[in-house]
């Protein structure tokens, strides 16, 4: 996976979101649309946290797949502010969000209990939302979670 192929190092947004849409891409044979800006390249998940927000990032899409309407209609939109520092992911499928009867509130299976558990403490956010026949997903990150190319020191810059 893509954390064997970069060991020890900040993992690029554009990889880690392209590695879990390939590969349940090709277990569920579903078509995920995913849009995402060109200078998307240059924004980084920090070492410490890539494999926890991996697993949430694969959770939240597998969860829409799974549990929508038509595995064909889940797409995956990132989005960037330059000006706040924030990455936004939203993941939309056809569907409506469970609800329990007793206290009316969202309802959490295994899966999205498992994403609240490893979410960070600071710095993640996690929502969702009904617009109309589409459950939105959005997941806000900020530093120092995420970081930008230009602040990523490696040891081929540190002058010794």
């Amino acid at each position: 996976g893509i954390q064997a192929s970069h060991a020890k190092c900040a993992i690029r947004v554009v990889e880690l979101v392209k590695a879990i849409v390939d590969n349940n891409h090709t277990i569920f044979n579903c078509n995920i649309s995913v849009h995402m800006p060109e200078d998307i390249s240059t924004i980084f998940i920090v070492e410490s946290e890539a494999v926890p927000v991996a697993i949430i990032l694969n959770e939240l899409l597998l969860n829409a797949i799974k549990h929508g309407d038509n595995a064909n209609f889940t797409s995956l939109e990132i989005n960037y502010d330059t000006t706040q520092q924030k990455l936004s992911l939203s993941i939309k499928n056809i569907g409506r969000i469970a609800i329990d009867p007793v206290s009316n509130q969202p309802e959490f299976g295994t899966g999205l209990q498992l994403v609240k558990s490893l979410m960070p403490k600071k710095s993640m956010g996690l929502s969702w939302k009904q617009d109309d026949h589409w459950v939105v997903t959005a997941i806000i990150f900020s530093s120092p979670i995420i970081s930008i190319e230009s602040e990523i020191v490696t040891t081929s810059n540190i002058l010794l």
